[in-house]
């Protein structure tokens, strides 16, 4: 999965991809009295690790669409775009379906859901989910996916 850089893998590469997610950050004076510890994680995480951060990084930093009480996001970082969700509800079960109409320049993470197909996500009240992950093959040429989205929901 190409990440930040903008460069691509090709097939020939083989079949596993690495990429780093890194921290950048400062203490405020006003919190100089609280330690500032950064640990390093050298090694190899489960995909549910890294899901667990793409997503963290989707709720936190992503656009944010609310349709009904399901909070939607869309998060582009570089030649990458997640996509995930949050069913603030707390009665009502959502059930999101997403499916790309046009995927010019992108593909979708390899792994992650295929977008070319209606894919659907069902969310309990409270539930957090990443939906896609999304790479641009090509980042010097133009990319303008399009998306259909539903939603339907039911009471718990």
């Amino acid at each position: 999965m190409p990440f930040t850089t903008g460069n691509n893998w090709s097939e020939d590469d083989g079949p596993t991809r690495a990429f780093g997610l890194t921290l950048h950050g400062y203490c405020e004076k006003k919190n100089q009295d609280k330690a500032f510890t950064i640990s390093i994680d050298d090694g190899y995480n489960k995909r549910s690790d890294i899901n667990k951060v793409l997503l963290d990084f989707t709720m936190e930093f992503g656009t944010s669409k609310m349709w009904k009480e399901l909070d939607r996001r869309m998060l582009v970082m570089g030649t990458m775009t997640l996509f995930g969700g949050k069913n603030t509800c707390k009665s009502h079960e959502y059930t999101f379906r997403m499916s790309a109409t046009a995927l010019d320049n992108v593909e979708n993470g390899n792994t992650y859901p295929d977008l070319s197909k209606e894919q659907s996500w069902v969310l309990k009240p409270g539930d957090e989910q990443l939906f896609a992950v999304q790479i641009v093959k090509d980042p010097h040429k133009s990319h303008n996916p399009t998306y259909k989205y539903g939603l339907t929901s039911k009471k718990v």
